[in-house]
Formats: structure tokens, sequence, C-alpha cells
């Protein structure tokens, strides 16, 4: 038996931290195609066409194209995660706000290095689609992990 006293929540695990931002990251990646999926919509494009976009290869299916981006997008909620219970001093803004910079830092990476470099069907998301959605997914990883600080 331990005495002393506790003295406030103990501290998440790396694991904890990084399963909480996984299922974070899935929510928001709902959020990301869905306004995908809308902007689709309204831009004349099928529902099924845009989810098949987020799959590779030639014979890309809306479902594994659907899959494959929630499969990312709960990586990228873990990393996340783990870069807020790394660095500390990232708690000091609203997590909502953490979670715009880092939406900002995918579009960013995305638009400059991965896409550019590559045949993906990601590309014909029209660029302002493609940062709304972005931002979607960074507000959504925040929010969804405020109530896990």
């Amino acid at each position: 038996m331990t005495s002393g006293k506790l003295t406030g929540a103990r501290q998440k695990s790396w694991g904890d931290a990084a399963v909480d931002g996984l299922f974070a990251g899935v929510g928001a990646g709902i959020a990301m195609v869905l306004y995908l999926v809308l902007a689709g919509f309204f831009a004349g494009e099928n529902a099924l066409v845009v989810l098949a976009r987020f799959a590779s290869g030639a014979n890309a299916s809306p479902i594994v194209g659907a899959l494959t981006h929630l499969a990312v997008s709960g990586v990228y909620g873990a990393l996340f995660a783990v870069l807020l219970r790394a660095m500390p001093f990232l708690n000091r803004a609203p997590r909502w706000l953490s979670g715009l910079a880092f939406g900002i830092i995918l579009f960013t990476i995305a638009q400059a290095v991965v896409l550019p470099g590559t045949q993906s069907a990601l590309r014909q998301i029209a660029p302002l689609n493609f940062l709304i959605a972005h931002l979607l997914f960074g507000l959504g990883v925040g929010v969804l992990l405020k109530s896990k600080a």
C-alpha cells in the first residue's frame, strides 16, 4: 500500500494518448470526407468518384478509398495526440487552435511535397476544398481531443 496524496489526475500513457488520437483522427476524418463529398456533389461529381480518389491504383474503389482515408486519418490523429504529449507547450493554446495549425501543416505538406511527386487522384480536388477539408480535420481532431487532456 502506498501512502501520500494524489495531486491531480494521472498523466496518460503514450499508448493512451495514441489511442485517443486514433479515435479522434477517425472522427475528424469522417468530417473531412463528408465535406469533400458535399463539395464534390456541388461540383457535379458522384460521391463514389470522390471516395475512390483516396485509393491508389488504376482500379481504385470507393470502399478502399474510404477505408484508406479513415486509416490515414487515424494515424494522423495519433500523431497529433502524441505530439501534444511530447511537447507540453503546445497545450498552452486552445486544443482546437493547435488542431487547426496541425491541419494547415498537413495541407502544406500534402500540397508541397506529397501530391506534386505522385499521380494521385487527390490532385483533382480543388486546392481551396482541400484546404477547407484539412482545416476541418485539424479542428475536428483538436475538439475531439479537448476532453482527453
